[in-house]
């Protein structure tokens, strides 16, 4: 997945209302929507992005009504780049690894906000995230775009949850001229307040977090910027891509802030990851267990390692004695994008991505709170995208979408969320839809 459009990245159609057909008999209690956001448009005219991260933004609603009827929705992101770009039919703006055009908007270190990472619903209003830039508001119902938020910050894509106090949390995060990040409580689409700064050891690069209830906690890989390369960066003559390096030789750091004084911390060091996607992580005030997925090499452009393979890792960490307990509970080609339940911070269940292959996500793969793992539903032939839990009043869903690239169909999965994961349904999409990254489910 390492180019853009490649077989299951590839520019979206235009059509903003799709059709479905249903096989099986969709549950009676499945009544709400599914949204989900990634890259969906990779080239304009004779121009192509070189990395699939670099697509705009493309969200799309699959909604179950309790008149049962579904109807499948998409739309891009249309921020001011986005809009510019369409009125040229060329790029114009900075993306990873690409450069703008004219050549004066290269100097410094803004990128083009993509908008296609994460999402949001809160009070009735949709936020589409990409990485260290203010999310964008758009109607939950159309899809149309409402202009920028009007955070004061620009924050990472990954937001947290706390279901004691029902609060959503984001993250702001500096990594010049040391690294420093501010959670900050979500009041609503335009607000948020942010806390005081925190203090980390240097990195540059954050891309997840995870959020107990007595701490912040933050993993801390060993990725450093290129002194030649930034400085080439910064002044229009390079990418953002070549100019971070993963150390192999140095230790990866976990900090854990204590969320009603930040100035109280603990540290601790261990061997060096590359840090994905957190599962969860919960504390018993002098413990902390932390499950996450992580990779032992990182995202250097420059490095001859092989490819890397994937690992769920459990940590368990006794502050009093600053003693780290490591586990490393299952490793394959490629595992990532967990759900859980945001129900209760002691996460019960998990369910991931998984594979057998060295190409693509075909497996869903199902824990217990040990990290015990309790079964794999495998889809032949196509390429899943991350599990989304549906907790409605009575049982709970996991709503899958896959890609077949050899049929170009997409589809979307309906599984009981228990140990059997038996189907449900499959909802088939007239029209194909590229693979997107995150999703969340909304109860009507």
């Amino acid at each position: 997945m390492n180019s853009a459009e490649s077989s299951i990245f590839f520019n979206a159609s235009d059509s903003r209302e799709i059709e479905v057909q249903v096989e099986g008999e969709i549950p009676n209690d499945l009544v709400g929507t599914i949204y989900r956001v990634g890259p969906g448009l990779f080239s304009r005219g004779s121009e192509k992005k070189n990395n699939f991260i670099e697509g705009d933004g493309l969200v799309h609603s699959l909604t179950f009504g309790l008149d049962k009827k579904i109807r499948l929705k998409q739309r891009f992101v249309e921020t001011e780049e986005f809009l510019l770009e369409s009125k040229e039919n060329r790029f114009l703006f900075r993306t990873i690894n690409s450069k703008a055009k004219p050549f004066y908007r290269n100097f410094g270190a803004q990128l083009k906000n993509l908008c296609n990472v994460n999402l949001l619903n809160i009070n009735n209003q949709l936020l589409a995230f990409d990485e260290m830039q203010k999310p964008y508001k758009m109607d939950p119902d159309s899809l149309a775009t409402l202009g920028e938020s009007k955070w004061s910050q620009k924050v990472m894509a990954h937001y947290r949850y706390c279901p004691i106090a029902k609060k959503n949390y984001a993250l702001s995060a500096r990594f010049f001229p040391f690294t420093s990040v501010q959670v900050g409580e979500i009041i609503d689409a335009d607000h948020v307040h942010f806390f005081e700064s925190i203090r980390l050891p240097s990195t540059a690069y954050i891309h997840d977090w995870f959020l107990t209830e007595n701490f912040y906690v933050f993993v801390i890989p060993p990725v450093r910027f290129k002194s030649v390369a930034t400085v080439k960066m910064l002044f229009g003559l390079g990418t953002h891509q070549n100019c971070l390096r993963f150390e192999p030789l140095e230790k990866t750091k976990i900090v854990a802030v204590l969320r009603s004084d930040t100035s109280k911390r603990y540290e601790i060091e261990t061997e060096p990851f590359w840090f994905w996607h957190g599962l969860h992580a919960e504390d018993k005030k002098t413990k902390i267990k932390i499950h996450l997925i992580s990779s032992p090499f990182g995202l250097d452009p420059g490095s001859s390692a092989p490819e890397p393979k994937c690992q769920l890792i459990k940590f368990s960490w006794n502050l009093k004695r600053n003693d780290l307990e490591k586990e490393s509970v299952y490793s394959t080609r490629l595992i990532d994008f967990p759900c859980f339940s945001n129900r209760a911070l002691l996460k019960k269940n998990f369910w991931m991505l998984s594979s057998d292959s060295d190409q693509s996500f075909n497996m869903l793969a199902y824990y217990n709170e040990e990290m015990t793992l309790i079964k794999e539903y495998r889809i032949e032939g196509e390429t899943l995208m991350s599990p989304v839990l549906a907790e409605t009043s009575g049982r709970s869903y996991l709503l899958v979408e896959a890609y077949n690239q050899y049929k170009k169909e997409s589809s979307l999965y309906i599984l009981n969320a228990d140990d059997e994961m038996n189907m449900q349904a499959k909802i088939k999409f007239s029209e194909p839809i590229p693979f997107s990254l995150h999703g969340i489910w909304q109860n009507e």
